[in-house]
């Protein structure tokens, strides 16, 4: 399902409406999607600058709510995505990821691919895939024009000693 229409579905729902009663401050701030043997199910973040945490719904067959959390981020609060400024789908960002990889990295054999769609300095795709040689590689992709702007690959076995 495409991500618009999944957000369309989330918001129509009682349980996002009563939510959104309650907490009219929050508004939303990533979607993200782990593929990994096929798709599984979104999970759309709604963040607080009030309270400065964020509420994630698991967005499947059935829509549940998880608990206020803190937020990971590097001072002040976190960027509003409007989704009206998406002009690249998930199949889209999906489609540009894979071709990129298997045209750079083509020994490379990945068995996860992590997907969330934010607004750092930009709007974004920020893709991640882990391969079997324990390497992620990161690429993020503009959301508005669709076009690549970061590729980099570092060894998991190296992130602990940063």
């Amino acid at each position: 399902m495409q991500l618009k229409l999944v957000i369309k579905k989330l918001e129509a729902s009682s349980m996002f409406k009563k939510f959104k009663e309650k907490h009219p401050d929050f508004y939303l701030v990533h979607a993200f999607m782990m593929v990994e043997k096929g798709l599984s199910e979104w999970q759309i973040g709604y963040y607080s600058k009030k309270k400065d945490k964020i509420v994630v719904f698991d967005v499947g067959k059935e829509i549940q709510q998880n608990p206020e959390s803190d937020v990971f981020k590097k001072g002040g609060s976190v960027k509003k995505v409007e989704l009206d400024k998406v002009k690249m789908s998930f199949d889209d960002a999906l489609e540009l990821a894979d071709k990129h990889i298997k045209k750079k990295y083509s020994a490379e054999s990945v068995t996860k691919k992590i997907f969330i769609l934010q607004k750092v300095d930009n709007l974004m795709w920020n893709v991640t895939f882990v391969t079997q040689a324990f390497n992620l590689i990161n690429l993020k992709i503009d959301a508005a024009t669709g076009k690549m702007f970061h590729d980099e690959r570092t060894s998991i076995l190296k992130l602990g000693k940063q």
